[in-house]
């Protein structure tokens, strides 16, 4: 796995959201190889996958994807190479930030808050 931090990966997903999804059947294992090479989960080439109009099903990207091997020769410079030929610039990878600590009566959070609703007294005991 070539990336590592936040940054790489978001890097990584940019670059695939830039490629089109509808390819041939080699391009797009050539796709899914170079995407896992760079560190994308199943579930974001599952998504990005899911948009082609030849799209077999969940079960065939997952059997492709855990087919891919490391040693296959194809790197996230594949991923990197096909963004830019369907015209994504590097520039664009640099929108994505660290979330925003949000403020609530003082507080500083950087998760979302959960509602705890107040104790009735008719909650079963445990």
């Amino acid at each position: 796995m070539v990336c590592n931090s936040h940054i790489d990966i978001a890097r990584a997903q940019s670059a695939l959201n830039a490629i089109s999804s509808d390819c041939d059947r080699e391009t797009w294992v050539r796709i899914l190889a170079a995407a896992k090479a760079a560190g994308l989960d199943f579930e974001v080439v599952h998504d990005w996958s899911a948009g082609a109009t030849n799209y077999k099903g969940r079960k065939d990207v997952l059997s492709v994807w855990l087919g891919l091997k490391e040693s296959g020769g194809i790197t996230a410079g594949t991923l990197f190479h096909l963004a830019k030929s369907e015209g994504w610039r590097e520039e664009d990878s640099h929108q994505w930030q660290q979330p925003k600590p949000t403020k609530h009566k003082g507080l500083h959070f950087c998760k979302p808050l959960i509602y705890m609703a107040p104790r009735t007294g008719l909650e079963p005991v445990t």
